[in-house]
């Protein structure tokens, strides 16, 4: 039998949320979306140097951008103290960092942005679609991004 010339990983093991730091699943995960919308944001200036500006609508879209943002805000603090801080790691997910990206494009009237960050969620809500019928349908998740839902101790945070 072949050996893989890279060392095998160890099989993941539950960890305790008492055991978690909050560096690893509040500062990091906050600080890395944040990140990565900000470099969202300069490949969209790269992509599109000259964004629309002065149109009337411009005063209405920064107002939605910042609800955007507040809610998304608000959502991710009301979870962590719902849920305990640990939550704030989901913040990762694409769904939560694109409703940030989003508002933040609104307000910077980034229309590139706007636009990459409903590509996001149409990709991740269409699979979760795709798998949910496809389970309902059948008993099984065609593309298993759903798949963990049937494990025992799963987030109810999936049908807030």
């Amino acid at each position: 039998a072949l050996k893989p010339s890279f060392p095998m990983a160890k099989e993941p093991q539950p960890v305790r949320r008492e055991s978690l730091s909050p560096v690893r699943t509040q500062l990091l995960p906050v600080l890395s979306t944040c990140a990565a919308i900000a470099v969202a944001a300069k490949c969209s200036d790269i992509l599109d140097p000259q964004p629309a500006k002065g149109d009337t609508t411009h005063e209405a879209q920064v107002w939605l951008g910042w609800s955007v943002i507040a809610y998304g805000a608000t959502l991710h603090a009301s979870r962590a103290i719902s849920l305990g801080p640990h939550y704030l790691a989901e913040v990762m997910w694409g769904c939560n960092t694109s409703l940030l990206m989003a508002g933040v494009g609104m307000i910077s009237h980034r229309p590139l942005l706007i636009g990459a960050a409903m590509c996001i969620v149409a990709t991740d809500q269409l699979s979760w679609y795709v798998d949910c019928v496809s389970y309902l349908a059948s008993g099984n998740f065609v593309l298993g991004v759903a798949r963990f839902l049937k494990e025992p101790g799963t987030s109810q945070v999936h049908f807030w």
